[in-house]
This record gives structure tokens, sequence and C-alpha cells, in this order.
């Protein structure tokens, strides 16, 4: 349990180091109000990044579409 905590967190890192300013207030508010969505939105983040689908910063809008795309895959 603890080595997979340790392996959000540094996907997290990932992921938070590519959003801008006001896409990282929103992933915070989100990760609030619902900790399993911003955790599915770090990972799949991380993966792009890592894989090199996602090159440059994530803007606010970029999240809003990705949180959207996230919430119709749960529906």
């Amino acid at each position: 349990e603890q080595q997979l905590l340790e392996q959000f967190k540094a996907l997290e890192e990932i992921a938070m180091g590519v959003m801008s300013k006001e896409a990282l207030q929103r992933y915070s508010t989100v990760k609030l109000a619902h900790p399993e969505t911003a955790a599915q939105l770090a990972v799949a983040i991380a993966q792009a990044v890592q894989t090199g689908k996602l090159r440059g910063m994530i803007t606010d809008e970029q999240l809003k579409q990705a949180l959207a795309a996230l919430s119709k895959q749960k529906k």
C-alpha cells in the first residue's frame, strides 16, 4: 500500500508539473471534492507525458475537457 501511494505521488508530481497555474487550481479543487476523479486524471496526464503524447503545458480549458471525458467514461 505504501509503495502504491509513493507511485501515485510520483505520477501526480509529473502531472502537476505540466499544468498551468489555472489548471493547478482546478485540479486542487477537484482533488478536494472528488479524490478518485483527480487521481484518474493525474494518472492519465502522467501517462500521456511519459509516452510523449503530451507536450507543453495543460491549460485550464484542456483540463476541463479531460474532466468531461472522464465523467463520460464513468456513465
